[in-house]
C-alpha cells in the first residue's frame, strides 16, 4: 500500500505488512530501489498475481500541481525488488499533463486495465485496457460508454477470473462524491455498473 505518513514529506511511498500467525506486522518501507528526485512519489500498488511483477503509479509534484503521471513497475529478482523502470509511451499518455494511474493486472498478467484522462475518453478519466501480446504492451483501449461516465472512472480493480471489475465513480446514483461500482463481463461485454 502507498502511506504519505508524516515521515514522508507528505508524499506517499510504498510500504509493506505481513500477516504473520494472523496478525499484521508494523508496516515497513517496501524494500525497493527508493525515488531520487525529492518532489516525486508513488501510490496505488498493484503486484501480479506470481508477486513477480510490482505496477504502481508514480508522479512529480510540481508546484500546486502534480504532473508526469505514469505507472511504472519494478521485477522481483534474486529476492529483491529491482529498480523501477517507466512502462512507456504504450501505456502512458506521453503528454506530462495527463494522468495514468491505479494499475489492475490480470491473472495471467497480460491484462493491464487503468484510469486515465487521456483523449478518447467520456470526460474526467476513464477505464482503459491493455493486452501484452508477445510480450509487448499494445495500445490501450477504452472500456466505452457502458463502463466509463463523464465523471471520474478510476481505481479499477479486476477479479481472479477477469469478470468482474470494481472501481470509483463520481457519476450519479451513488451517495458521496465518489463510490465503488461494479461491472461484469457476459458475453464479452461489460454490464451496465
Amino acid at each position: 500500500f502507498a502511506s504519505d505518513g508524516p515521515d514522508y514529506v507528505s508524499l506517499p511511498k510504498l510500504m509493506v505488512t505481513e500477516l504473520v500467525a494472523g496478525a499484521w506486522q508494523p508496516p515497513q518501507l517496501l524494500d525497493i530501489p527508493q525515488e531520487t528526485e525529492f518532489f516525486a512519489f508513488r501510490s496505488s500498488p498493484c503486484i501480479s498475481h506470481d508477486e513477480r511483477t510490482l505496477y504502481f503509479t508514480r508522479a512529480l509534484l510540481s508546484g500546486i500541481f502534480i504532473a508526469q503521471t505514469r505507472i511504472w513497475s519494478s521485477e522481483f529478482v534474486n529476492g529483491r525488488w529491482q529498480k523501477p523502470a517507466d512502462m512507456g509511451d504504450v501505456i502512458n499518455d506521453p503528454d506530462v499533463i495527463l494522468t495514468t494511474s491505479n494499475p489492475s493486472i490480470s491473472v495471467d498478467g497480460d491484462t493491464l486495465y487503468f484510469s486515465s484522462d487521456r483523449p478518447g475518453g467520456y470526460g474526467g478519466t476513464d477505464l482503459w485496457v491493455s493486452q501484452r501480446l508477445d510480450g509487448v504492451w499494445q495500445d490501450p483501449a477504452n472500456l466505452g460508454e457502458t463502463v466509463n461516465s463523464q465523471h471520474n472512472d478510476a481505481e479499477p480493480s479486476i477479479s481472479a477470473d477477469g469478470n468482474t471489475l470494481y472501481f470509483t465513480s463520481g457519476r450519479p446514483g451513488g451517495v458521496g462524491s465518489s463510490d465503488i461500482w461494479v461491472t461484469h463481463r457476459v458475453n464479452d461485454a461489460w454490464t451496465p455498473p
